[in-house]
Formats: C-alpha cells, sequence, structure tokens
C-alpha cells in the first residue's frame, strides 16, 4: 500500500502543471485584456503593461491572476463596470481602476467579485468609482492595500 501511494506522489509531481504568462500592451501578444483573459488557461498569469485600457467589463470566468506593471489604466468610460469576477481563486493587483458608470439599478463598481472564494484584490487604485470592490455572497477573500 505505501509503495502504491509513493508511485502516485511521484506521477503526480512529474506532470506537467505549468501555468502561462500571457502579456497585454503595445508591441505585446495581446492588444487587450479582453483577448488575453479569453485566451488564458486556469491558472495562468495576466501582464498588464502600461496604458489607457477601454474594454467595457471584463468578466473574469476562471481562476486567473491579472497584474498590472507600472499600475495601467482601466477606464469604465463613466459607462461600465470595470471587472467582474464570477469563479474562485482569482488575483487581482497593481491596476489603476477609475470613471465606472454610475447606475442606479444596478450596483457598478470597480471589481466586482459575485460567488467567489480565495480570492486577492491587493495594491490597486481606485479613482471616480461609486463602489470601488464590491463583494457578492463572498468567503474568504483578502482585500488589502487599495
Amino acid at each position: 500500500m505505501n509503495r502504491l501511494i509513493f508511485i502516485t506522489a511521484v506521477i503526480l509531481i512529474c506532470i506537467d502543471t505549468h501555468a502561462e504568462q500571457l502579456e497585454v500592451g503595445q508591441g505585446k501578444t495581446y492588444g487587450s485584456i479582453t483577448e488575453a483573459v479569453s485566451s488564458a488557461e486556469a491558472g495562468d498569469t495576466v501582464l498588464i503593461y502600461q496604458g489607457t485600457y477601454r474594454e467595457g467589463t471584463i468578466e473574469i470566468r476562471k481562476p486567473l491572476t491579472l497584474i498590472g506593471v507600472n499600475y495601467p489604466i482601466l477606464d469604465g468610460e463613466n459607462e461600465y463596470e470595470i471587472i467582474q469576477v464570477w469563479v474562485d481563486s482569482v488575483v487581482i493587483m497593481g491596476l489603476t481602476l477609475r470613471d465606472v458608470g454610475v447606475s442606479y439599478v444596478e450596483d457598478r463598481s470597480a471589481i466586482r467579485l459575485i460567488n467567489s472564494k480565495h480570492c486577492i484584490i491587493e495594491s490597486n487604485h481606485l479613482m471616480d468609482a461609486f463602489f470601488g470592490i464590491y463583494l457578492e455572497r463572498c468567503q474568504d477573500c483578502i482585500i488589502r492595500n487599495n
């Protein structure tokens, strides 16, 4: 029995679980965050380089890490919610999120987590957002230094 456990452990260690880094920005592989998020696999990291991104609402529906390099700007153009997270284990850090659209019918925010667990939202700059970070039915998330 111990030998079977040992062999299973060795096989699991040898399985390639290599996560990719997808780069977004001028001259990078992806020109938009939405395109990179769509192409990413669960567990990948999306690196967002300096610039201003106007993409409407970006929906995250798989566990990803979004990291801003030198605080790129995600602009809601006073019309959109900027990032919606619909899954567990998402990390968002190093972004500037501004100009979230105001609505008296919807609770729009710069970053909104919906039914998510174990997410980390850290070191982001939030400007002109009625709701900055909105957690809806979430558990065990870390929100700090925003």
